[in-house]
């Protein structure tokens, strides 16, 4: 089927039509002349050898009191669709890696973003640590005691979060000396039984920090500063974030060129990298937001340039 495109999502009761990134894909790509369908993970099977997918037509409208309209559900073969784009939220269990591992069948003629070889096979959180030269000082383990000694090590503040989570999710900012410390990092390694990685606190949140830069297809699509909310000591869209523009320093730059090329070597064509004094602090490509925010602040339309990236790489197949 030419000019389709299927997206594997979370629920649709978790996507917000105004904010999340991926109701406002659809959106683009619908506006664009797609036909749009929408399946979950669970949706994903593996027939006679065959990826094949129970799918939903869907039309979205961020106007509307109802913002879905989703037709019946019809079994395809994924390889049928000229487009297939994931938009999971980590963590992955079995089932999202099955489902992974059944896009991997899909042949050649249809687009899988972002190749799922990728997404199955690294975790977003350790992809960035291929550059140590872009990551701050970093430590991965479900260690309560080495996670204090690390902190000892970078003589500073730390942010814990659990591997497999997202950054808007079970993410901390330890501090030396805290009374609470050894109890928060019990907590955050659920009693040494859950992989965390921990990072010396790059800066403070303000005009220095907390930038979140976009890629499509390796290139440099936009930047955008977070601005935290109240309360919050890091700026994250994910986590409420105003965005403000600002300007690409020499580092910001040097960081593109470095890892544009990297990101689209291993077939992610959509990523962000959140960013602080030239060093990466979170890298996404499973399911990477602030589009609604970036197009907020850019002159151009980001979702143009997102799709004029998608069909280079359509004609190309």
């Amino acid at each position: 089927m030419s000019n389709t495109i299927a997206f594997v999502t979370d629920p649709l009761d978790q996507i917000d039509p105004q904010k999340d990134s991926t109701f406002a894909l659809m959106h683009a790509a619908q506006t664009r002349g797609y036909q749009v369908f929408w399946m979950e993970a669970a949706d994903v099977h593996i027939q006679h050898g065959n990826p094949v997918g129970y799918m939903s037509s869907i039309t979205v409208d961020p106007q509307a009191s109802e913002p879905f309209t989703i037709g019946a559900s019809f079994l395809a073969s994924l390889n049928e669709l000229a487009a297939i784009w994931w938009r999971k939220t980590p963590p992955y269990n079995l089932d999202l890696l099955f489902a992974l591992d059944a896009l991997q069948l899909v042949k050649p003629s249809t687009l899988v973003l972002n190749d799922p070889r990728t997404l199955r096979n690294m975790n977003e959180n350790l992809f960035a640590l291929k550059l140590p030269q872009l990551s701050p000082q970093t430590l991965v383990t479900k260690n309560p005691i080495a996670i204090q000694g690390f902190m000892d090590e970078v003589k500073g503040k730390t942010v814990v979060r659990q591997l497999d989570a997202p950054v808007s999710r079970n993410s901390f900012i330890l501090r030396k000396g805290d009374p609470n410390l050894k109890i928060l990092t019990e907590v955050l390694t659920q009693n040494a039984s859950q992989y965390v990685i921990a990072q010396k606190l790059v800066t403070e949140s303000g005009l220095d920090g907390d930038k979140r830069i976009y890629f499509v297809d390796g290139t440099y699509l936009g930047i955008a500063l977070q601005i935290p909310s109240i309360g919050e000591l890091k700026g994250s869209f994910e986590r409420g974030s105003e965005a403000a523009t600002c300007d690409l320093t020499a580092q910001d730059q040097q960081l593109i060129n470095t890892l544009g090329p990297v990101l689209k070597e291993n077939g992610i064509f959509f990523a962000t990298a959140d960013v602080a004094d030239g060093l990466i602090t979170q890298l996404n490509f499973s399911c990477p937001g602030g589009l609604v925010e970036l197009q907020s602040i850019s002159d151009s339309d980001v979702f143009e340039s997102i799709f004029a990236g998608l069909e280079q790489k359509l004609v190309a197949l």
